[in-house]
């Protein structure tokens, strides 16, 4: 900043004996003056935008609660993968707690999305689009919890014929599923578009 307040310094001045031209800043310490000023206008500019913070956004809230509430769907069902032929565990409490919370958080979301189309926002949600999202997510987390609530009291002999019909541990179909939960999370969180092909198992 010294160094190019010297250079524009120089430059008036010399402009200012040698091209004569109207609104020149002048010469020397008239220079460096409006310089100075210059820099900490800018300077209390930076300083007042970084201390006062962003005003909250419900459209903001609203994405971010989504985001984490794909986050958790992931982390469900990579739950049930992961427990999936073993007989005997406990399971079935932890999906059912986290059902429950994930439920309650998708259910508290409806009210601020149906307020969400009196908000002027910046988002590229709307409100329309939010509540379907809201309402996918509350099936797939219901479907998840009811699948692993059904599948765990089967006989291991039962579990490997679902496994069979319907493809349920399958690493292609999984791969699928958590790349587009994850894609999903990303563009809640950032805001940015999702592609317009994705993998669909």
């Amino acid at each position: 900043m010294s160094a190019a307040t010297c250079v524009l310094i120089i430059g008036y001045s010399f402009d200012d004996t040698h091209t004569a031209q109207y609104g020149n800043p002048g010469i020397g310490f008239d220079v460096f003056w409006h310089r100075l000023v210059l820099v900490l206008t800018g300077f209390a500019a930076a300083l007042i935008i970084q201390v006062f913070p962003v005003p909250p956004s419900a459209s903001r809230h609203i994405c971010k609660s989504l985001s984490n509430a794909l986050r958790t769907l992931s982390d469900h069902y990579a739950l049930m993968l992961s427990y999936w032929n073993q007989p005997g565990s406990n399971v079935g409490l932890v999906s059912a707690k986290t059902s429950i919370e994930v439920d309650e958080l998708l259910s508290s979301l409806e009210g601020s999305i149906a307020l969400l189309r009196l908000e002027f926002s910046s988002s590229p949600f709307e409100s329309q689009s939010l509540a379907q999202v809201n309402l996918l997510c509350q099936e797939m987390n219901w479907a998840l919890a009811r699948l692993l609530y059904l599948s765990v009291p089967l006989p291991v002999n039962l579990q490997d014929r679902l496994t069979h019909l319907i493809g349920i541990i399958d690493h292609r179909n999984i791969g699928d599923i958590m790349a587009v939960l994850s894609m999903a999370e990303q563009a809640f969180r950032t805001g940015n578009a999702l592609p317009e092909i994705l993998p669909t198992p």
